[in-house]
């Protein structure tokens, strides 16, 4: 915790979807403002996120994609405050592992645990409809964003519209939202 702002909320946010769907790129752009078409892979990334009058240190974690290899790795869903679940609108493939991966986070994060869905690469020859992603998001009671990793501002809405969900959640509702 920082000594000169003990209230700062610490947030952990993991990035979930199969492998190549843009987890990597989308925080990337978010924290870096940067695109790359192939980008290196990260494991985590923290920003620090000014808006608002309040301050908050964000970690981001990408699962890389390990849910594919490995479905019993839960290791990413614990002690997240958010997730963003990730599809890539031209595989239909990415978004027919959504509900396994939405029924572990459910079973094995936070039941606070605040999240998302982001349709990448609508900039692409799309295969998954958003009507079909907008059904599955609102089913599961979460916020539908269709975007591309390359346009900086639709990636900065999806991931302060999390943001700001946590925050209501965890930190107004003076639940703890510091990363033990």
């Amino acid at each position: 915790m920082n000594q000169t702002q003990p209230n700062k909320p610490k947030m952990r946010i993991v990035f979930v979807g199969t492998f190549g769907v843009g987890k990597t790129s989308l925080i990337q752009q978010y924290c870096n403002e940067e695109f790359h078409e192939s980008p290196v892979a990260i494991e985590k990334i923290n920003k620090e996120d000014k808006r608002k009058k309040n301050v908050f240190d964000i970690e981001m974690v990408d699962s890389m994609g390990v849910e594919k290899d490995d479905p019993n790795n839960y290791f990413y869903f614990q002690k997240c405050h958010g997730c963003a679940l990730v599809f890539d609108r031209t595989s239909q493939e990415s978004f027919d592992a959504l509900q396994q991966l939405y029924t572990n986070i459910k079973k094995y994060g936070s039941q606070d645990m605040s999240l998302i869905l982001i349709g990448n690469k609508s900039d692409d020859s799309v295969v998954v409809q958003n009507g079909i992603a907008q059904q599955f998001a609102t089913e599961h009671s979460m916020r539908y964003f269709a975007l591309t990793a390359k346009q900086h501002s639709q990636v900065v809405e999806s991931i302060e519209y999390l943001v700001d969900l946590i925050y209501k959640n965890y930190y107004k509702e003076n639940k703890s939202c510091y990363i033990v």
